[in-house]
């Protein structure tokens, strides 16, 4: 605390004068800096809530994203599904095609020589068939490529 000169009837007046000049200077600096320290939190503020914005949007990108990485996803593994499904149904064709002309194109002799290969496709043949219908549902799958079809066919005539 300060002390003053005692004068007549009082404190001396230049002495108090410039006591306050010096304390009012103090306080115009502390407060100029704490202007300084609130604009440059409002401007870290603007700062931070405009990447905040981008965050976000960035989030609903990256959410889309994934959404569309999951849907592709989904419709590779029903395509490969479909897929091998039919091929189950080519390959169990072709076995019967080919039991068939051994047992009529071929003679009798060869056709007894063959009966391993025979037992072999037949034996293949229940193979492919038991994990046909024990992972796949063929007509699952195909009814569901119809329904998807028939979909799409009456979204395009409503456009």
């Amino acid at each position: 605390m300060e002390t003053f000169k005692v004068r007549r009837k009082g404190y001396d007046v230049k002495e108090v004068d410039e006591y306050l000049v010096k304390i009012s200077n103090g306080y115009d600096k502390v407060l100029l800096e704490h202007k300084d320290r609130i604009l440059a939190l409002e401007q870290e503020k603007a700062d931070l809530q405009k990447k905040v914005k981008e965050y976000e949007s960035k989030k609903e990108e990256a959410s889309l994203a994934l959404a569309m990485a999951v849907e592709k996803a989904r419709n590779i593994e029903y395509a490969s599904k479909v897929r091998y499904c039919l091929e189950g149904e080519r390959l169990s064709e072709f076995a019967r095609k080919w039991t068939d002309y051994v047992g009529t194109h071929l003679p009798e002799e060869i056709a007894k020589q063959n009966d391993s290969l025979t037992q072999y496709l037949n034996d293949a043949k229940a193979e492919l068939q038991s994990m046909l219908d024990s992972g796949l549902n063929v007509k699952k799958y195909v009814s569901q490529a119809d329904m998807d079809f028939m979909a799409e066919q009456e979204r395009l005539m409503a456009e």
